[in-house]
C-alpha cells in the first residue's frame, strides 16, 4: 500500500486516532479497512485481544493530511481537522502530543487455581535473570537539556547550525518518537526566537530515513532544526 488510503481506510485511521491511537477489537473478525491499514503498516495488531494500534508510519500520516484527510461525504469531520491542524500550528504542539497516550490496556483476568498432586523433587534450574526495570519518561527540563546535548553532538557544538532531525534522533535513539516529538514541541513553543524549523528545500536530498524522521507539527513535515 502507498501513502494513498480510500475515504473508509482514511476513516479508519481517523477513528483509531480519536481512540488515541489505540482499539482494542476483543472476539471476531476484524473489519477489512482495519486489515488493509495493517498490511500497509500504517497499524499494527498484537495480543489474544486483537488489540490494533497506529504505527510511527500512521502517526506522519495523519500528521501530513489534516489538511487534506481524503474523506468523502465527511464534511463535518474534513472542517474538523482543518481547525485541529490550525490549532496545532499556532500552538507549536505535535499531534501526537495533543491525542495523548492511551490508557493501559487491563490485565487478563486471571485463571483460577486447580489443586495437583505434587511431583517428586527434581533437580531445578538456575533462576532466570530478571528484566532490567523499563526507565521512567525524563522530565520536561530533563528532556529539554537531552535534546540541546543531542542537538550540540550533531552540530559539532555549534548554536544556530542547521540539523537533519534524522541525526538528532539517532542521538536520541534511547527515547521513543512521541516523547522527542513532545519535547520538540514544547522547546518551540517556550521561546519561539531560541528555536526554529525547516525544510530541505532539494527533493532529491530526501530519502526514505528523512521522510521518516521529519516532525510535522502542523500537517507540513520539516528536517531541520536550529537551538540558539
Amino acid at each position: 500500500m502507498t501513502d494513498e488510503l480510500s475515504p473508509s481506510q482514511a476513516l479508519a485511521l481517523w477513528g483509531l486516532l480519536a481512540r488515541q491511537g489505540r482499539i482494542e477489537e476483543g472476539k471476531g473478525k476484524r473489519k477489512p479497512d482495519l486489515e488493509e491499514l495493517i498490511k500497509g503498516g500504517f497499524a499494527e495488531a498484537d495480543g489474544p485481544s486483537k488489540t490494533v494500534s497506529l504505527t510511527d508510519r500512521g502517526w506522519n500520516w495523519a500528521s501530513e493530511h489534516l489538511a487534506a484527510p481524503s474523506l468523502d461525504k465527511q464534511p463535518v469531520l474534513v472542517l474538523f481537522l482543518a481547525r485541529l491542524g490550525e490549532h496545532l500550528a499556532r500552538s507549536g504542539e505535535s499531534l501526537a502530543g495533543f491525542i495523548g497516550d492511551a490508557p493501559p490496556l487491563p490485565e487478563p483476568a486471571a485463571k483460577p487455581k486447580t489443586t495437583r498432586a505434587k511431583a517428586p523433587p527434581k533437580d531445578r534450574a538456575p533462576p532466570k535473570p530478571k528484566a532490567p526495570p523499563k526507565s521512567k519518561a525524563p522530565t520536561a527540563p530533563v528532556l529539554r537539556k537531552m535534546i540541546e546535548e543531542a542537538y550540540l553532538r550533531a552540530s559539532g557544538g555549534v548554536r544556530s547550525e542547521p540539523v537533519r532531525l534524522s541525526k538528532l534522533r539517532a542521538e536520541l535513539g534511547d527515547l521513543d518518537r512521541k516523547t522527542v516529538d513532545a519535547g520538540l514541541a514544547r522547546i518551540l513553543k517556550a521561546k519561539k526566537e531560541a528555536a526554529s524549523l525547516s525544510q530541505i528545500s532539494d527533493n532529491k536530498a530526501i530519502d526514505a530515513a528523512e521522510r521518516d524522521a521529519a516532525f510535522s507539527p502542523a500537517g507540513d513535515p520539516f528536517h531541520l532544526i536550529r537551538i540558539k
